[in-house]
């Protein structure tokens, strides 16, 4: 039997069909703590209780739709333990939430509260839309989103400044500067750090993770909110203050911290854009590679579909890349009879309407465009170990 003495305080999420659920209804209204009870949309209300119950098919609600608390009790009967399976799926897999089991049908869930903080200290087109990319990632994560600009984001003063206060109101915080952005939606934050093992020095928990990179130590780092993390960071302030110090001293010093976890081999945070998490195109990087690679990125995860906005089919120019090189290269596709790619006519084939045979450098690859042409998607012909090919459409 399930009972509902366990309830937390606040909003209680039923799912499930009012009309069928009626004797349920009354028995949580007098364990009600402070809250209101929703039944399968939510109005935005932070949730802090899950009902699954056995008049509700769970693959047929969002539950990206709604807001949850850091800490959520799930209740599900004796004949909703799958349906149970797929709530922690989501919450687990999508929302970084720890399950601790308090018995057959009654499981808590909690997770810290994340931050991602995005500092620019210049404004153009690049960084519009880079701005809409974290957000998209950010409101898929439940994540806190903030963005802050400042012209001297370059030093470390305002940059510890405005990281300070952030701090306060979470547990984690990753930090991105200028062109830097998350590539890989599908990872967490929390997956990202597991998998590079950032995390698994057992002698000291670091307040912060960075990359030992020369001049771009403090662009894209991560940083927990723990007891010492503000003395760290005004230790941090007072070191960079110094007059006479030079790059090998920061590095040495940095290297040598006991709170700071350095990725010197392996970096987690710096232009890691091949199969990685975040993308970073700071530091030396020409504009030209700028211009060809960040449109690319971008794109990959859009705000909303381009339906209405790319209704011509005549003339659109895409990011490509081949799978066996990490070249991103330019495609103008006109759809009346020319190929244009890198300043040179390829030919091409409609072979159905979204279908087409590509010819490039005599290698040709059979593609589908998707979404009415906001991307494509193929594959070598004649080959007997075929490459990849996709491109995206770019709209910046």
């Amino acid at each position: 039997m399930v009972s509902f003495e366990h309830l937390l305080r606040g909003n209680v999420l039923i799912l499930g069909e009012k009309n069928k659920e009626r004797d349920l209804d009354n028995q949580i209204r007098k364990n009600l703590k402070n809250g209101e009870i929703f039944y399968n949309k939510s109005d935005n209300k932070q949730i802090n209780n899950i009902i699954i119950t056995q008049s509700i098919d769970l693959y047929l609600v969002d539950l990206s739709s709604h807001s949850f608390s850091s800490k959520i009790m799930v209740f599900k009967g004796d004949k909703t333990v799958f349906n149970g399976a797929v709530v922690q799926k989501y919450l687990i897999d999508r929302l970084d939430y720890k399950k601790t089991d308090k018995s057959l049908y009654v499981s808590e869930y909690t997770r810290e509260k994340v931050k991602i903080l995005y500092l620019y200290n210049i404004y153009n087109k690049y960084v519009q839309h880079i701005k809409k990319n974290i957000s998209t990632y950010c409101n898929n994560r439940k994540y806190e989103f903030v963005y802050k600009f400042d012209k001297d984001f370059d030093k470390i003063k305002p940059k510890f400044n405005i990281i300070r206060k952030e701090l306060q109101t979470c547990n984690t915080m990753l930090i991105l500067y200028n062109y830097s952005f998350i590539v890989e939606h599908n990872k967490s934050l929390d997956m990202f750090l597991t998998f590079n093992k950032g995390l698994l020095d057992k002698d000291i928990e670091p307040v912060m993770i960075i990359d030992n990179i020369y001049g771009e130590w403090f662009n894209n780092f991560v940083i927990f909110n723990k007891f010492n993390t503000i003395d760290t960071l005004h230790e941090l302030t007072n070191f960079f203050s110094r007059e006479s110090i030079n790059e090998l001293q920061i590095s040495q010093y940095l290297k040598a911290h006991k709170f700071i976890k350095n990725n010197q081999f392996i970096p987690l945070f710096h232009d890691n854009t091949n199969k990685g998490y975040i993308g970073c195109f700071n530091g030396g990087i020409s504009l030209f590679e700028l211009e060809k690679n960040l449109p690319f990125y971008l794109n990959l995860y859009k705000t909303n579909t381009m339906d209405s906005l790319y209704n011509s089919i005549y003339l659109k120019e895409y990011s490509y890349r081949i799978s066996d090189s990490l070249d991103i290269n330019r495609m103008k596709f006109s759809f009346r009879g020319r190929l244009e790619i890198s300043k040179t006519n390829h030919t091409y084939k409609s072979l159905d309407t979204y279908i087409y045979e590509i010819t490039i450098d005599k290698t040709k690859f059979m593609v589908y465009f998707g979404n009415d042409y906001e991307y494509f998607k193929g594959i070598e012909m004649d080959s007997s170990t075929p490459r990849k090919i996709e491109g995206i459409l770019i709209i910046i």
